[in-house]
């Protein structure tokens, strides 16, 4: 389950790295990695939003909490090579998080293709609510496989004093592997974007001297507004002109504001 811009899926000993549970990783920011008692096949699983912690129901075996706190408006369940299963709007603000099974061992033993031709094996409780962070806990332990989960996790090496947090590392993933300037990283999704794009020349304007980053700029405005058919406008062709000169941007364009209202009002452009 992933909240991030860019869907990646971590492996269990860094999602589970230096917690007690082993069922539901939340070390690494904005993703949960939701462990079942299949390898492979069909579960049915329920996702719930709640504005307050909810009773625990007593017909769940195998109960673990975490804290997660969303990186975007949007979070969505994403099963291993597939598209989104649900999406759905979380705050980005702290929630705890309540990962319920029920059957978790039903699937033990039983072959793959046997699996994924039957119906479901096993039922899963996804919930959210509103909390500040704790340390994460396991509520109910019933089945084998949940055991075998939690003391795998706990057996996990403790983050080494000096090494790169998880934080850190998921925000070098982010960036497509290293991470760029601070100038940059500070420019925010605008930037970001263009790392599946191309990164390396996301590095290599950062690289450039200001004057030839001014350059770039004018050209990619005039270029963009010239594939969109949009550099005649009446009141768009004067900042481009302006920029060809070097010179402060006319109205509306001296306030962003009032060019996105521009450009939303004018059928033109709209």
């Amino acid at each position: 389950m992933d909240s991030r811009p860019e869907p990646w899926a971590p492996v269990p000993s860094e999602a589970c790295a230096g917690q007690t549970n082993g069922l539901c990783g939340a070390a690494v920011p904005g993703c949960l990695f939701l462990c079942t008692g299949l390898s492979s096949g069909k579960v049915a699983l329920t996702v719930e939003v709640h504005g307050t912690a909810p009773p625990l129901d007593d017909r769940w075996e195998d109960v673990v909490e975490a804290s997660f706190r969303p990186l975007t408006a949007s979070t969505a369940v994403l099963p291993c090579g597939r598209g989104a299963l649900c999406e759905w709007a979380l705050p980005a603000a702290d929630h705890r998080v309540r990962y319920c099974g029920r059957g978790m061992d039903g699937g033990a033993g039983a072959a793959s293709a046997t699996v994924r031709d039957a119906g479901p094996v096993g039922q899963y409780l996804l919930q959210f609510w509103p909390a500040p962070p704790t340390a994460d806990r396991v509520v109910r332990q019933t089945s084998r496989s949940a055991a075998h989960r939690h003391r795998c996790a706990r057996a996990l090496e403790p983050t080494v004093p000096g090494a790169r947090t998880e934080r850190e590392r998921a925000e070098i993933r982010s960036w497509g592997g290293r991470l760029p300037s601070r100038r940059v990283r500070e420019a925010g999704a605008d930037a970001r974007g263009l790392v599946p794009l191309d990164r390396e020349l996301l590095d290599a304007v950062d690289a450039a001297c200001p004057a030839t980053q001014r350059g770039l700029a004018r050209w990619a405005a005039r270029r963009a507004l010239t594939a969109a058919g949009l550099d005649g406008v009446d009141w768009i062709a004067p900042a481009l002109a302006a920029l060809d000169r070097g010179e402060p941007l006319p109205a509306p364009f001296d306030d962003p504001r009032r060019a996105w209202d521009r450009f939303f009002t004018d059928a033109r452009t709209a």
